[in-house]
């Protein structure tokens, strides 16, 4: 077909408004295949289902005559054209069936089920024989910002959790985290732990609020002990800090400028033409200046990286508790993280 409306377009740029174009148009008319004869014929059992109402029923009609496709011989000279017709068409029985039922939630699965029999169309690449493809894509794009998918996230802290994620025909497992958006609804949410022990929820989620559900105690305690740890700094480690980082940097200069005087000196005694006036007396006593500005430079610079070490480890040094350590009362698994800001099973 593609070849035949080619030649069309090339014979009429020479032979238009001319009698022959008008006979050549319509005898070539006449010899392509019927697609939509031939469509209108195969669709009229869907086609009176979708006037009557029955817009599931219509829809399986089309997915039936998407499956016979491939076996009639007869359509094989326009199977992607009406491969993107009948997608098409069921895309558009379960758009109008979604406006008909009363729940949001099988609404938005209806929708959801439009949009993948478009972008179907789009993936396979059957829409480039309607020339449709950038209206399917819009068209499913916008199905898709109607339902509004929401983040749900599931964190174990652990790759051998079983996570199972059950919602209004949504079935979903993962092992370790899990991470989907997903349709606006209800959801039961059951993780299985390493040590078999089950944990289960039932969940709303929103349009536009991303749920995160966090069962890893053990996590939760180290993020609580690294936030006290950060709040206080002891103060000699402060002081351990500033001095240690001052001594070093100035022992550092004074070692730099020692060693580059050394150098000097030494190139200044090589040189035959530029030592003629300068007398061993000098040249001792600036090199001895040079050599203990290196040494002092050095010493300075030990003293301040061993205060830097000393802070350090008093910094990072495990505090020992006095007394002996009560342990905090229990409190559920979902007090504790919402401290923390984070809603949990």
């Amino acid at each position: 077909m593609a070849k035949q409306r080619d030649r069309l377009r090339c014979f009429c740029r020479h032979e238009s408004k001319t009698p022959s174009c008008v006979l050549f148009l319509l005898l070539a008319f006449l010899s392509l295949p019927s697609v939509v004869w031939g469509a209108n014929k195969v669709e009229k059992a869907c086609r009176a289902m979708f006037s009557m109402g029955e817009f599931l029923e219509a829809a399986d009609c089309y997915d039936g005559l998407f499956q016979r496709v491939d076996k009639e011989p007869s359509w094989a000279k326009r199977r992607m054209l009406l491969k993107e017709r009948f997608l098409r068409h069921g895309s558009l029985c379960y758009r109008k069936a979604a406006g008909k039922v009363a729940t949001k939630e099988e609404a938005d699965f209806l929708r959801e089920r439009a949009a993948a029999l478009l972008l179907r169309t789009f993936r396979e690449g059957y829409c480039e024989s309607s020339f449709r493809c950038r209206t399917n894509r819009q068209q499913a794009e916008a199905l898709k910002k109607e339902i509004g998918y929401t983040p749900l996230v599931v964190v174990t802290g652990s790759k051998e959790a079983k996570v199972s994620v059950k919602g209004y025909k949504y079935q979903g497992d993962a092992t370790g985290d899990f991470n989907q958006p997903l349709r606006p609804g209800h959801y039961q949410i059951r993780v299985q732990g390493v040590a078999g022990k089950v944990q289960s929820k039932k969940i709303e989620l929103k349009r536009g609020v991303m749920v995160t559900l966090n069962v890893t105690p053990a996590q939760i305690q180290i993020i609580e002990k690294r936030i006290l740890v950060a709040k206080t700094i002891p103060p000699v480690v402060v002081v351990g800090y500033t001095i240690g980082g001052g001594l070093a940097l100035s022992g550092a200069i004074l070692l730099v400028v020692g060693l580059v005087w050394q150098n000097q000196l030494n190139a200044l005694i090589s040189d035959p033409l530029r030592n003629e006036s300068l007398l061993d007396k000098d040249f001792h006593e600036d090199y001895n200046r040079a050599e203990t500005l290196s040494i002092v430079g050095a010493s300075v610079g030990g003293v301040g990286v061993a205060l830097l070490i000393a802070s350090l480890i008093l910094h990072f040094a495990k505090d020992t508790p006095a007394g002996p350590v009560k342990k905090p009362a229990k409190t559920s698994f979902r007090q504790r993280v919402i401290l923390l800001g984070v809603e949990t099973l």
